[in-house]
């Protein structure tokens, strides 16, 4: 018959995945990366004031890479909250 300790009785909270603990290796540097990319985008902005076109397309990028940005560190407390 198996011995049980105290500790088997008690719920273990969820540990990461291999894939989990390498998504979040990964998260710094891609978070990094979108944060340089808003940074260009917001100076190209200040660029092209005048042409509206230009203007309109690179909003439209400030906002899918903000978007992208605030699901990555999301993802990010996710994942440390759970380790």
């Amino acid at each position: 018959k198996k011995n049980i300790k105290p500790d088997d009785l008690t719920p273990h909270s969820p540990k990461l995945t291999f894939n989990e603990k390498f998504e979040l290796e990964q998260l710094p540097s891609q978070i990094e990366t979108l944060e340089k990319k808003l940074s260009d985008i917001e100076t190209e902005i200040k660029e092209h004031v005048t042409d509206f076109t230009k203007l309109q397309t690179l909003l439209e990028q400030k906002n899918n890479v903000e978007e992208a940005l605030l699901l990555k560190m999301e993802r990010q407390e996710h994942l440390i909250n759970l380790n």
